[in-house]
């Protein structure tokens, strides 16, 4: 992607994250989208189906992220020097992303559109889940592996949505040593 796509892409996220803290998610048009962005019509076509489609690539942008083996050091939290393979550093990471994007993710969750993000989410954190599961960090021995990955994911996102409704009022890790205490 040159660097007048990823231009582009951040102004219609940018777009979007405004729009969302003016209006409900049903009443966004696309129109609305192009107005705020400046995006030319073709160009957010060449990208998206519709703004589903853009709530999607914020949540895999978020996920894209926080599972890349070079972060950089960001402002407000500090990843860096973090290993891919610290599972609780991963889990207080994303928490940071979603508390950085509070208004956009508080909009979704409260509109038609939550569903679209909580697949998101739960696809984001499959791979970290899995891991989770599957190096036996958080194991039970007497259940499936199917069904301790299906909970993890489930008890991640009503976490979540717990802090969310509850306004950000815990930190992230905070948040991430309640989930790992939970499945203890």
């Amino acid at each position: 992607m040159d660097k007048r796509e990823e231009k582009s892409l951040e102004a219609i996220h940018n777009a979007m994250n405004k729009l969302m803290s003016e209006k409900s998610y049903e009443e966004i048009l696309i129109s609305d989208i192009l107005n705020e962005s400046g995006v030319s019509r073709s160009t957010f076509y060449k990208h998206f189906k519709c703004k589903n489609d853009v709530l999607r690539n914020i949540c895999h942008h978020i996920f894209h992220h926080v599972f890349s083996p070079n972060l950089k050091k960001e402002t407000g939290h500090d990843f860096s020097d973090a290993s891919v393979f610290d599972y609780k550093h991963l889990i207080t990471h994303i928490f940071y992303h979603i508390q950085e994007e509070r208004e956009l993710i508080s909009g979704i969750l409260k509109s038609d559109a939550a569903y679209v993000f909580i697949d998101e989410f739960k696809e984001g954190s499959s791979e970290l889940i899995n891991a989770l599961v599957n190096q036996k960090i958080i194991y039970k021995d007497n259940i499936s592996t199917e069904i301790q990955i299906y909970t993890l994911k489930e008890s991640l996102i009503s976490l979540l949505t717990f802090w969310v409704k509850n306004s950000f009022k815990e930190q992230p890790e905070t948040l991430s040593d309640i989930f790992f205490s939970l499945h203890q």
